[in-house]
């Protein structure tokens, strides 16, 4: 599991409804490789990484997670300038590319 600590730091540099720049997605973003990128909506987080195959064609891999209640919540006040404190929460690890990040 990938626990996802969303401090008041994280929250004052967040933007509302700004998906690469949520709060949560800034959290997460301290979690996982340099090369992930991650954005959240309402109810997943995403996590996607550039590739190239062997032709250099370039593609992105990509999974998602579904956001437990506590996030979802956080997120619709947070995007509605309702106030929100910290929260934190688990999703399951990213097993896939913490494996193909030891292999590059």
């Amino acid at each position: 599991m990938l626990l996802i600590k969303v401090t008041q730091k994280d929250i004052d540099f967040g933007r509302r409804a700004n998906s690469l720049h949520c709060p949560i997605s800034l959290a997460a973003k301290k979690r996982t490789p340099k090369n992930i990128h991650i954005y959240t909506n309402t109810d997943a987080i995403c996590f996607y990484k550039s590739c190239k195959d062997r032709f250099l064609n370039s593609f992105h891999r990509k999974q998602s997670r579904r956001l437990p209640k506590i996030a979802q919540t956080f997120i619709y006040n947070f995007d509605r300038d309702k106030e929100v404190h910290p929260i934190q929460f688990e999703i399951k690890d990213l097993d896939t590319f913490n494996q193909e990040e030891k292999n590059e």
